[in-house]
């Protein structure tokens, strides 16, 4: 169960606002509640050297945003007119794994999985001056991950590298029309993704006590379907905010003391 609520005024003297009487105000509370219930299995073949774990999950989401009373101060933007909105959505969420002992250093594996997440406060009517939302329009955002990678494990090295392939579908954006502020009739579209890459991580242990570790990713983000409020096509552009490459490497190392174990990091 998780509740957010906003509260903003924006204002600014050279511009003739004030405090009270501010540019913008939004005053609203976002409830979200997740429920699941869920079964899993592990099937072992091929004298165990094949084991395979399917599962299955029952998901519920139940979200409300409440705007609550409009300020008494006046406002040239007034973001606590937009109705409330409720939704309640309920998605089966199946996943399969499987993990092959090529030998019993070397293991290839793979995974599948299903995953649903409510929108954002945005879908609600979050921030939106007077724009009625139809919760009908509102739709829980989809995703299905795919994996395939190679692992190897020693005593003192273990490498990792995989591929993903991730589908988004319902993936909401906040579509502002002409004029700061203003929104089209939904105040949202609903756009399809793919997030794919390759990504490496690596550990040394050189010592029982040190320890050497990095990580590498690839990714590529991009929207197959999005469009802004007039219409023109996103279907190609990169996602925002996500890097196309990004690397980490760090160290521990393990200090016996008396009484108990340090391990600085860096």
């Amino acid at each position: 169960d998780q509740r957010y609520h906003t509260t903003i005024s924006l204002y600014n003297p050279v511009l003739g606002t004030s405090q009270k009487h501010p540019y913008a105000l939004n005053n609203d509370i976002l409830d979200s509640l997740f429920s699941a219930v869920y079964a899993q299995d592990d099937i072992h073949v091929l004298d165990d050297r094949l084991s395979i774990t399917p599962g299955i999950a029952l998901a519920s989401f139940g979200t409300t945003m409440t705007n609550l009373a409009a300020p008494s101060t006046s406002s040239l933007i007034n973001n606590t007119l937009t109705p409330s909105a409720t939704t309640s959505f309920t998605r089966a969420e199946p996943s399969v794994g499987l993990n092959y002992l090529i030998n019993r250093r070397l293991a290839f594996y793979a995974n599948y999985a299903t995953t649903f997440q409510n929108p954002t406060d945005l879908a609600y009517g979050a921030y939106l001056p007077s724009i009625r939302i139809e919760p009908g329009k509102i739709q829980i955002t989809k995703n299905e991950d795919y994996e395939a990678g190679i692992r190897y494990l020693s005593r003192a090295v273990t490498i990792n590298v995989n591929y993903y392939h991730d589908f988004l579908t319902n993936l909401l954006n906040g579509v502002f029309g002409s004029g700061l502020g203003s929104f089209n009739d939904t105040g949202f579209s609903l756009g399809n993704a793919v997030y794919n890459g390759v990504n490496v991580t690596a550990e040394w242990k050189p010592t029982y006590y040190a320890k050497i570790f990095g990580s590498a990713n690839i990714q590529h983000s991009y929207y197959t379907k999005d469009f802004n409020s007039s219409g023109k096509s996103f279907a190609g552009y990169s996602l925002s905010g996500i890097p196309k490459y990004s690397f980490t490497v760090g160290a521990s190392y393990k200090l016996v003391l008396p009484g108990g174990v340090l391990i600085p990091r860096i």
